[in-house]
């Protein structure tokens, strides 16, 4: 549609051709036969009348015997230079539309890009935070609590989090803005182990100077403490996470349908399952669940391990779509 919109406004009269439009050599013709009355040169484009009071046009090429040609069939003959004009305001702003417009365009898919849950990196907002998006800011009152947790997690292989490995750290930030944004390094070693060191003796030496209530010390952790406020540490049973479970049931029929019964009436839905070859009359069930709170997860499953097809305890970890 966009290519469709630029060489329409590129070239509006492309497709337009006038009724009157002649060839040259049908020109030359009514020249000898006497047929052409009066002509107007401008350039290589001529205009003209026939004797029978039609008008034509047709664009000639380098004829040096042209004005022969008229004179001698006694065509009255007036010639004009090319006139160059500036372009209109109209004009400029017509030629330079479909760039404007592919620039929308792409601003739109940066935006989505870098939107919340749902665009294309979004990093997804959390339940936790019971913000009101029809405020023009959001403040402190607005935040529930923060999530402080930590835990082993499964990530997707084509996350970037995935590709860390051996002695090398990472920490990922999610913003509104900037979207997702990944610091990366060595987090062992001598070097960077000696210099996380030697960074906290310094900050500690400085804390405990004299000079540790002027205002030009860097506070702990960058945020100066008149302007922190206290917050409430939501209970990890609150947080919203993914969840992979793996349960090994008996092979018998209505087996799934009872543990799929389970998770619905917990509101636990299921992204994607597998199940394994069953041996010795027992199969093996891996499952990733759809976000969902936490406590409804160990509710559903202390009920599975309690059902007489499960046996032993359910293996489960978290999942998280970053």
């Amino acid at each position: 549609m966009t290519i469709g919109l630029y060489n329409m406004f590129k070239n509006p009269q492309s497709n337009v051709r006038g009724g009157n439009q002649i060839i040259f050599s049908e020109f030359l013709t009514s020249v000898e036969n006497g047929e052409v009355l009066k002509v107007e040169i401008q350039g290589n484009n001529i205009k003209g009348v026939f004797s029978n009071g039609n008008a034509f046009s047709t664009y000639s090429p380098n004829d040096p015997n042209l004005i022969e040609k008229l004179s001698d069939k006694g065509v009255s003959i007036s010639a004009s230079p090319l006139e160059e004009k500036m372009p209109s305001l109209f004009g400029v702003l017509l030629s330079w539309f479909p760039m404007l417009l592919l620039i929308a365009v792409w601003i739109f898919f940066m935006r989505q890009m870098q939107g919340g849950k749902g665009g294309a990196m979004g990093f997804g907002k959390s339940k936790a935070k019971m913000m009101n998006e029809l405020k023009g800011k959001v403040t402190f009152n607005d935040v529930a609590g923060v999530e402080l947790r930590v835990h082993p997690t499964l990530v997707p292989k084509a996350q970037m989090l995935s590709q860390v490995s051996g002695v090398m750290n990472a920490v990922m930030v999610g913003s509104d803005a900037a979207g997702a944004t990944m610091y990366y390094g060595a987090g062992a070693g001598a070097g960077p182990t000696a210099s996380s060191v030697v960074g906290d003796l310094i900050d500690l030496s400085r804390v405990m100077s004299k000079d540790s209530t002027a205002t030009h010390l860097v506070q702990n952790l960058g945020f100066v403490p008149d302007a922190m406020q206290a917050l409430p540490i939501i209970d990890i049973t609150e947080t919203v996470s993914c969840f992979y479970l793996r349960l090994k049931v008996h092979d018998d029929s209505g087996v799934l349908a009872r543990i799929t019964t389970v998770l619905s009436e917990h509101g636990i839905g299921i992204d994607s399952m597998i199940q394994k070859d069953a041996t010795s009359g027992r199969a093996l069930i891996a499952l990733v669940t759809d976000s969902v709170v936490e406590r409804n997860v160990d509710e559903a499953v202390l009920k599975l391990q309690s059902m007489d097809v499960v046996d032993g305890d359910i293996a489960r970890i978290r999942v998280e779509m970053f």
